[in-house]
């Protein structure tokens, strides 16, 4: 299974799945991904599919491609879908090969609804989902220092001593 946000290096570009949604309903996944050319070729464009483990070649449809971004529809998804491959290739390399990305019917992200909206849009969620993301860090990182601070010993009174004494907060 393919996780969130780690950089996948792949002909000269990295690419990040920045998030993957599903909405059951409207048997309707949004992919969308973050893609870095480092050669600067202008190689900019590229070819999307994906696979079910059990129907196979599932209907595809990118509703935004930027340079150093795009975002994927898949549709008519298998309401009990197994194993979904996201693949990407480029049109004009044969030799770049294919990227692939999985996920299944426990770890893929769960939505109401999937609607699909105007650049504008796009980018208002993207940020609004990153913003998220580094809420999140920072509160675990706070809570990481909150448990260092609870968790000091005294290391020189344990050598000189033998005992672990905690030390007081404050």
């Amino acid at each position: 299974l393919s996780p969130l946000n780690q950089e996948i290096d792949w002909n000269d570009r990295k690419v990040r799945l920045l998030r993957w949604e599903y909405s059951p309903d409207q048997k309707l996944m949004e992919v969308e991904l973050g893609i870095t050319n480092t050669t600067f070729d202008g190689g900019d464009k590229y070819r999307y599919s994906a696979w079910e483990s059990r129907k196979g070649e599932l209907n595809v449809k990118p509703v935004l491609e930027d340079s150093d971004w795009a975002v994927v529809q898949i549709r008519d998804v298998p309401e009990r879908f197994g194993e979904i491959s996201f693949r990407m290739e480029m049109p004009d390399d044969e030799n770049a090969g294919m990227i692939r990305m999985y996920t299944n019917i426990n770890d893929v992200e769960y939505t109401d609804r999937i609607d699909t909206k105007d650049k504008k849009g796009y980018q208002k969620q993207r940020f609004q989902t990153e913003i998220t993301a580094y809420e999140t860090e920072i509160e675990d990182s706070k809570k990481e220092l909150e448990v260092g601070k609870t968790d000091r010993y005294d290391y020189k009174r344990d050598r000189r001593y033998g005992s672990k004494k905690r030390i007081p907060d404050g």
